[in-house]
């Protein structure tokens, strides 16, 4: 596998170093979800090799690699790596069918918030339509919700309360036709994932419109621009996604690529991270982190 995208703000040595590494299956983090197939979380990259320095060099405390399919075909590893757990409070956890009728825990990142977070969670299971990971599976398509503390639809509510967790996103994964994993991003209001989410899906013609957002205060302004906006295939960072039916990373959304860019800078909105969702026949949406 060779770098196709990425965004590494301060960091320009780490940025450098990537664009020119390559990794064979079941190599490094991005070879071993390559060679899984899966979500592979690492909790802990102390004492491991990262583009040819200790982690500890670039402040880097955990990692996260997603596969991303088209149809049984990997097109592409979509790689986060985490800073230190000291500041972050957000949540990244891997839900799995067991026996096509339940939701299982299958692997988590939850920074800081470990203690309390990890124990409950590990002992939950979904149903299809119950919960975050159950709807997302139910749907087959990513499901946003804005306010984790009060929605019916989170079943760990007062936890969320408790850790400060405010947005969360499921998003589900294919692999062939068949839903292989649910990766869920519990967004903190303290240290969030992203100050905005977008889930975008076709219309009857082929072109993305914005189904699901959530904008943190401040972005009013890009929010409306946003809803009143398509973008047809291969047009900004939705349609470069819907297109390729890769996932997409621009590193500066305050320039031209980024159709939305004036009202990006005006935002103060800088990174941009797009996940598409194939089923295995059809890309059912392209999912947008802007922070």
């Amino acid at each position: 596998m060779r770098h196709r995208s990425g965004a590494y703000g301060k960091h320009t040595d780490f940025a450098r170093k990537s664009v020119t590494t390559t990794y064979r299956r079941g190599e490094g983090l991005p070879g071993a979800a390559w060679a899984s197939g899966r979500v592979v979380v690492w909790k802990d990259l102390r004492g491991h090799q990262v583009r040819g320095q200790p982690a500890e060099e670039y402040g880097l405390d955990a990692g996260v690699a997603v596969p991303i399919y088209r149809g049984e075909a990997l097109t592409s590893v979509l790689l986060i790596l985490c800073g230190s757990r000291k500041r972050a409070s957000g949540c990244i956890e891997v839900w799995e069918p067991q026996n096509r009728s339940e939701l299982v825990h299958a692997g988590a990142y939850y920074g800081q918030l470990d203690a309390a977070v990890r124990e409950p969670s590990e002992q939950m299971r979904f149903t299809r339509g119950v919960g975050l990971p159950g709807i997302t599976w139910q749907r087959g398509a990513p499901f946003l919700i804005e306010d984790l503390t009060t929605a019916d639809a989170f079943a760990r509510a007062v936890l969320a309360e408790k850790c400060g967790l405010r947005t969360g996103l499921g998003i589900p994964l294919y692999r062939g036709g068949d839903l292989a994993q649910v990766l869920v991003l519990l967004s903190a209001q303290a240290s969030p994932i992203a100050r905005a989410f977008e889930v975008w899906v076709p219309d009857a013609k082929g072109h993305l419109y914005l189904e699901q957002s959530v904008y943190e205060k401040g972005l009013e302004h890009f929010a409306r621009l946003s809803r009143n906006t398509t973008f047809a295939p291969g047009e900004g960072l939705p349609g470069r996604v819907f297109e390729s039916a890769q996932p997409l990373v621009f590193g500066n959304i305050q320039v031209g690529p980024f159709i939305r860019h004036r009202a990006a800078e005006d935002a103060g909105l800088e990174v941009g991270v797009g996940i598409p969702v194939h089923d295995g026949e059809n890309l059912r949406a392209a999912v947008l982190l802007l922070r």
